[in-house]
């Protein structure tokens, strides 16, 4: 239909003429030009129609055309005269036939709201998001409640994620209460999906994950937000993953830092690497056996361990230091010593007695060092 012609019509349906009986079959015939058109801005001007005639037999033509929609655009019409006016008659039209607009987004969600297609809602993209939280205080207080239940009922992983994201990003309070009563725990980045975890109480479903978590958790530790400090703070003792427990470690290592110390306590987390971490913790959890048991490599930061400001440590590493297990690392240490007599090493040697399995020379020297030459006899002679 031409605007033109449709323009017409619509007059001829709101403004008709003073002698009634004209006027009114007129308006008659205007309605039913419009509802056999079937365009939606015949649906548009006939759903207005709705909302200003009183005139009872042309509403009913108006009516009937209208539940006979079937283009979604058309459909889509009549919801927008409806989220405009809020008229009764046509909200009963869109409950009684459960039309839910295709868009705009925002009409889309107040339709499905409004006819109870809550199904629409939860499992809707990332754009039904913010018209739904405004839907929150919406004046119709069955669209309010069911915006309510929707927003904490969402099955969408995107439009979770994306949920989330924004609460991470602003802090609001309603989002935050979203969150909090969906439990939702977003996938991605990391940071939104370490924040919601703790936020949520739910901590745990996160201990499995990467070291990726690890500076994210760290961060987390001074958040603002008490509750989500104390879930993080709970959380670093609890990883079980490897590479999580050593990015943890590491960062231990560097700062030690109070709060990393009781973590690496309560996880009783031994690294497996660097080998300097792997060292340091095993001492400061009085694990001494994965230092004594250990190969050649763990002699260096052993070494170094022993004048470590930690009393504790430095106090473990002289007793590890002097209970060596390995024939390796005992012949390392001996040959280090051999080379360099560093006073460090030699009272180390003299200490645990210990004696060079190989070369033939370094087992002499500690033997004479540590006045056991009866154990290398054979040796001392063929060195003659």
């Amino acid at each position: 239909m031409h605007s033109k012609q449709l323009k017409s019509l619509e007059s001829r349906l709101y403004q008709p003429l003073s002698i009634p009986i004209i006027g009114k079959c007129l308006q008659r015939k205007a309605a039913l030009a419009l509802a056999q058109d079937g365009s939606p801005d015949a649906a548009r001007v006939l759903a207005q129609g709705v909302t200003r005639l009183e005139d009872e037999k042309i509403l009913a033509i108006i009516s009937e055309a209208l539940s006979q929609l079937r283009k979604p655009v058309c459909i889509d019409a009549v919801c927008q005269v409806w989220q405009t006016t809020r008229e009764q008659k046509l909200a009963n039209l869109l409950i009684k036939n459960g039309w839910v607009a295709s868009a705009p987004v925002k009409v889309k969600v107040l339709t499905a709201l409004k006819t109870g297609k809550l199904a629409v809602i939860t499992g809707g993209g990332q754009e039904i998001v913010e018209p739904l939280l405004e839907a929150f205080k919406d004046k119709d207080s069955e669209i309010a409640s069911r915006a309510s239940q929707s927003a904490i009922a969402l099955t969408n992983a995107d439009t979770i994620d994306y949920l989330c994201q924004q609460w991470a990003k602003t802090r609001d309070k309603l989002l935050e209460q979203v969150i909090c009563q969906g439990k939702y725990v977003a996938r991605q980045p990391v940071k939104v999906k370490v924040l919601t975890a703790l936020k949520t109480g739910k901590r745990q479903t996160i201990a499995n994950e990467s070291e990726k978590i690890i500076a994210p958790l760290l961060q987390a530790c001074r958040d603002n937000d008490n509750a989500i400090a104390t879930e993080a703070k709970m959380l670093l003792g609890e990883l079980n993953n490897q590479s999580a427990i050593d990015a943890l470690c590491n960062e231990w290592a560097n700062t030690r830092a109070q709060h990393l110390t009781e973590a690496l306590q309560k996880g009783r987390y031994i690294a497996t690497q660097p080998i300097e971490v792997r060292v340091l913790t095993a001492l400061k959890l009085d694990r001494s056996a994965v230092v004594t048991t250990s190969g050649q490599e763990v002699v260096e930061p052993l070494i170094r361990a022993l004048k470590d400001k930690d009393s504790e440590i430095a106090s473990r590493a002289s007793q590890s230091a002097i209970a060596l297990t390995t024939t390796d690392t005992i012949d390392y240490i001996s040959q280090q010593w051999a080379k360099t007599r560093d006073k460090l090493l030699e009272q180390i040697i003299c200490q645990a007695k210990y004696i060079a399995k190989q070369p033939i020379e370094v087992r002499v020297l500690t033997a004479l060092k540590v006045e056991q030459l009866e154990n290398v006899k054979q040796e001392r002679a063929e060195i003659l």
